[in-house]
């Protein structure tokens, strides 16, 4: 399914209003990223932001695959009817 550029936004938009997107404090193209994201949807360039939602788009849809690391947890044999848990 293929979407316009302001529903593949609007579908990130929460990510980017939770502040889960960062970007660095100085970068040489963080000033036209910031024009394009301001002036988006009416802005006259919009490649960038449509590049940043698909990125969003598949890192969201990849992170949902990955497992978690956990301690494992060891049973151990039971002593006097017992159990015993460790962590």
């Amino acid at each position: 399914m293929t979407l316009d550029k302001a529903t593949r936004a609007a579908q990130q938009s929460a990510a980017l209003e939770a502040g889960r997107v960062l970007l660095p404090e100085a970068a040489p193209w963080l000033v036209e990223l910031e024009r394009e994201l301001l002036a988006f949807p009416n802005g006259r360039h919009d490649d960038q932001i449509d590049s940043m939602m698909q990125f969003l788009r598949w890192a969201a849809e990849r992170a949902r695959y990955e497992v978690p690391i956990v301690a494992p947890i060891v049973v151990t044999t039971p002593r006097a009817q017992e159990w015993s848990w460790s962590y």
